[in-house]
């Protein structure tokens, strides 16, 4: 799944949020269940985060104390 690689780079950074893998767990489930269209949407709801997180990462890379 595309959503696992996001998930996997945005855990490189330390800025993995804490529902995504859960939110990917239930992807799987949806489609080994064949509710594709439920699986789909899960997966892409996953990568998004995912994708999220690593702007985060990106915005607060370089934040700290202004002296």
């Amino acid at each position: 799944l595309a959503a696992e690689h996001e998930q996997k780079r945005a855990k490189a950074k330390g800025y993995e949020w804490r529902d995504t893998g859960k939110v990917i767990k239930k992807a799987k489930a949806a489609m080994k269940d064949g509710d594709y269209e439920k699986a789909v949407k899960l997966a892409n709801k996953a990568k998004r985060q995912s994708t999220n997180a690593l702007a985060q990462y990106e915005q607060q890379k370089n934040a700290g104390p202004n002296y």
